[in-house]
């Protein structure tokens, strides 16, 4: 199978089956009373990418384009976040329940697993989701993640002071 990011590398630009990105559809799915504004496009593996702390899902339009020739590519607009609204009051932020949020965008698609891009705070979702419910994922992969609040105080403390 054709690494993602294999797909990025001229040749495969350049390759006489590769065409220009197709427009994405766009659906909704209910989860835990709230209508997740979801998108995908492609044909292959699912490939879900999930947000950082804007929420917005449309950072990820451009890959997403690039990629759907190897994979069925998806992103989202996370909870309380852009068109994806609650319904009542809104809560503070739940890496479980936004995991949740994930799988139901996954199942949504029709799959049982996918792999997971997960940029700054949606790394932390994807961390929840490899720990809470790791039969759902094919592969991980989180940028800029901030783990260090996984750590204790007095770590956490002394990984800052180390750097600054």
């Amino acid at each position: 199978m054709l690494l993602f990011l294999d797909a990025l590398e001229p040749e495969n630009l350049l390759h006489p089956n590769f065409k220009m990105p197709s427009t994405p559809t766009y659906a909704t799915v209910e989860n835990e009373n709230c209508e997740l504004h979801y998108w995908y496009q492609g044909s292959g593996p699912l490939l879900i990418f999930v947000p950082g702390g804007s929420g917005h899902g449309r950072q990820y339009d451009p890959i997403m384009g690039l990629l759907e020739t190897q994979y069925t590519v998806a992103t989202f607009d996370r909870r309380q976040m852009s068109a994806s609204q609650v319904k009542g009051p809104n809560k503070p932020f739940n890496p479980v329940q936004q995991a949740r949020d994930i799988i139901a965008v996954m199942k949504a698609l029709g799959r049982e697993t996918t792999s997971v891009f997960a940029s700054s705070g949606g790394g932390l979702i994807a961390y929840q989701m490899a720990v809470s419910y790791p039969k759902t994922l094919d592969h991980l992969i989180c940028h800029e993640a901030p783990t260090t609040i996984l750590l204790s105080a007095e770590k956490s403390t002394d990984m800052i002071d180390f750097f600054f």
